[in-house]
């Protein structure tokens, strides 16, 4: 019947996620994915940030495994709740964000490609200039200053 092989299919599926992983790697996945979403939302950050150099150093992903294990989850909507609440909050400007995801859409695309090709030392280099590259403006170049105009305030003045 239909109802049985969709069952067989799910169980395979479950299986084929789930019953290779102990209980600890399953626990610190659960606590890994639960962080990022909340430091998502709180600050918008996760995937670069707090994902990938968990699943290398924690749980002994390749470089290129846990950049593409992130941007995978990240594929999935499972940052729609955060979105959505912002959304409603009157905190997403939404022609800026349709226009930067096509961009983004593209740019993942050729980054995807060239992180692929490229030597697995030399991705990790690059991605660890790029942590201390935003710490040092972070830390050291981001004066606080007084609140300037969103796009979405300049493009809705009268």
């Amino acid at each position: 019947s239909l109802e049985l092989h969709y069952f067989a299919r799910i169980s395979y599926i479950y299986a084929s996620i789930f019953c290779p992983m102990t209980l600890q790697t399953l626990l610190g996945l659960i606590l890994l994915g639960i962080i990022a979403g909340l430091s998502s939302s709180l600050v918008g950050i996760g995937g670069g940030i707090i994902i990938v150099p968990v699943l290398v150093f924690v749980f002994g992903f390749d470089q290129k495994m846990a950049q593409g294990t992130s941007l995978f989850l990240l594929a999935m909507p499972v940052a729609l709740a955060g979105a959505v609440t912002y959304y409603k909050a009157g905190n997403v400007d939404v022609k800026t964000a349709l226009v930067l995801a096509v961009c983004f859409l593209i740019g993942g695309f050729l980054g995807g490609k060239i992180a692929n090709k490229l030597d697995t030392f030399y991705v990790k280099k690059i991605f660890a200039i790029f942590m201390i590259i935003m710490a040092v403006k972070y830390l050291f170049f981001d004066k606080p200053s007084a609140p300037k105009a969103t796009l979405k305030n300049e493009t809705h003045q009268d």
